[in-house]
């Protein structure tokens, strides 16, 4: 399946709505993932900086979305990442589809490979 790309538009969009969200009902994050946890660990992050650092994101953080969501009837997820102490941290992400649940971050860790950023100027996608 080829990764899709928004437009700038659409991924302020997109974070204007899931922040909005955020802020009323939280974030569940997928800790089920060892990588996840090894993340923190590694990054010496707490629960609270993993909120903020989602919380934080902005356009030009947007890599890939909107895809197709693993878990059937739920929005589809957006693909972020973030430097981070020296490390860029792969973040997935998604608006739960049921009216008033918190929204999901289904990855926070340690990319596994490079992610470009199509909506980062060209010098700063270096």
């Amino acid at each position: 399946m080829k990764n899709s790309q928004a437009t700038k538009e659409e991924v302020n969009a997109f974070l204007k709505e899931f922040k909005e969200r955020a802020q009323l009902f939280g974030i569940i994050y997928v800790d089920s993932k060892p990588n996840n946890i090894d993340t923190l660990t590694a990054l010496d992050i707490t629960q609270n900086d993993r909120k903020n650092y989602v919380l934080s994101l902005d356009t030009e953080d947007y890599s890939q979305g909107p895809d197709k969501n693993d878990y059937p009837g739920q929005n589809d997820v957006w693909v972020f990442g973030k430097q981070i102490k020296g490390q860029e941290v792969y973040i997935k992400i998604f608006i739960n589809a049921i009216l008033n649940q918190p929204n999901v971050c289904i990855s926070f860790h340690i990319a596994k490979y490079r992610l470009t950023y199509p909506l980062k100027t060209k010098e700063d996608n270096q």
